[in-house]
């Protein structure tokens, strides 16, 4: 995000996504750790749980 200009909105969306959705899983993960496979099954656990409401 810092190599790009992003308004104030955008970078509040991708800072509420990767707190949400993406830190609980993959936050201590290495990015190059992550594997096809770990994004897969998190997928995957997220549609089963289905929106909140």
């Amino acid at each position: 995000m810092e190599d790009r200009e992003l308004s104030p909105k955008t970078v509040q969306l991708y800072e509420l996504l990767l707190r949400l959705h993406l830190n609980p899983t993959f936050g201590e993960t290495n990015i190059g750790d992550i594997r096809e496979e770990d994004v897969r099954k998190w997928r995957t656990s997220r549609l089963k749980a289905g929106p909140k409401s």
